[in-house]
């Protein structure tokens, strides 16, 4: 693996590592107390009292602005994160979530715990807490991270990195979907040989029973500035119905969209009938778009077999030239299912 891939496979890590506590906390380094918070169990109830509810089939739909370094709009899109299923760790509960935090291809591990959200890295054996609830000391030290630090063109160091967290009610905030009462934890972080400090790194938007509603990326640099911004548009917390389909493709890419030329797109396997007998899709929904988008294969109801999947096509003509978005959604009677649409005109 190259250096530079280590450092983005390490900063994607981060992105989703955990918030963790001390006795004391000061800016001096060596007058820190670090005691780890443990959890005692996973809690039995997971959609309810919780800071996020995790139920298989939950999904949150966001609008995502990226912005440049002088603070303009870069570009907009649609995202989700989405629970995929569920399995036992050492007789517990953990849910797979895809889309957490900006990591759209990446599924990690979280459950509800009685000191709040919890992450598990597979690939790494560690375990954070994500984001503590009910919520008990302000700030906290985050814990410490082992990593790989690119100094130089070829040039890697063994470094530590350093996290803290810190939380604030906020009030009325806004976002697409209504307006609430929240929690804001932000995060901050240094490394130890470096002594590189990025505060803020990150700022999550929690509201209890409803998940997260907001999310902040910020840059790199003396003086961070928002870089990226998740905000709440809906969301489905029933979770699944009996399952019917499995949602194969959640984010699709059209390349090279033109102006009054209407291209074709398919895309096989968005959907597979999972169930012993015949499944129907009813409709499919053109939401919020820059784009010119027409649903070809539009025979509905489209009849699916078991073990059949569904083929997407899809005409598109670009309205604007630059970065473009949509979303649809595909109504199968038995769930709907969002997907995503990302172009250039």
């Amino acid at each position: 693996m190259k250096p530079k891939q280590i450092f983005l496979l390490f900063l994607l890590l981060v992105s989703t590592a955990a918030i963790i506590s001390c006795d004391d906390i000061i800016d001096s380094d060596d007058n820190i107390n670090k005691t780890k918070i443990e959890y005692d169990y996973v809690v039995t109830n997971q959609e309810n009292s919780v800071i996020l509810p995790l139920r298989v089939g939950n999904r949150w739909l966001y609008n995502v602005t990226e912005y440049d370094w002088r603070g303009g709009i870069d570009t907009q899109y649609y995202a989700s994160i989405v629970v995929e299923k569920d399995t036992i760790i050492h007789n517990e509960r953990w849910f797979y979530v895809r889309g957490w935090c900006g990591g759209a291809d990446i599924s990690i591990l979280l459950t509800n715990t009685n000191v709040g959200l919890w992450f598990k890295c597979e690939p790494c054996g560690d375990s954070f807490l994500e984001a503590q609830y009910p919520k008990v000391r302000n700030p906290y030290f985050s814990g410490e991270i082992s990593s790989f630090v690119l100094t130089g063109e070829d040039s890697l160091l063994t470094d530590t990195v350093l996290r803290w967290a810190r939380y604030e009610e906020v009030a009325q905030l806004e976002v697409p979907y209504g307006i609430y009462d929240c929690t804001k934890y932000t995060d901050r972080i240094e490394y130890k040989i470096t002594e590189k400090r990025y505060d803020p790194y990150q700022s999550m938007y929690f509201v209890p029973d409803l998940g997260l509603i907001k999310y902040e990326k910020y840059s790199y640099g003396a003086n961070p500035t928002i870089e990226k911004v998740y905000e709440l548009v809906s969301h489905n917390l029933d979770g699944e119905k009996p399952a019917v389909f499995r949602q194969n493709v959640f984010e699709i890419t059209l390349d090279s969209i033109e102006q009054r030329v209407p291209i074709l797109f398919t895309f096989d396997d968005v959907l597979t009938n999972i169930s012993q007998q015949n499944a129907s899709i009813l409709s499919i929904t053109i939401g919020e778009t820059n784009m010119n988008l027409n649903v070809i294969n539009d025979n509905f109801p489209i009849v699916i077999a078991p073990g059949a999947s569904f083929t997407l096509v899809i005409e598109a003509t670009a309205r604007l030239q630059g970065k473009l978005f949509g979303t649809i959604t595909i109504n199968a009677g038995s769930g709907e299912y969002e997907i995503s649409m990302i172009g250039i005109g």
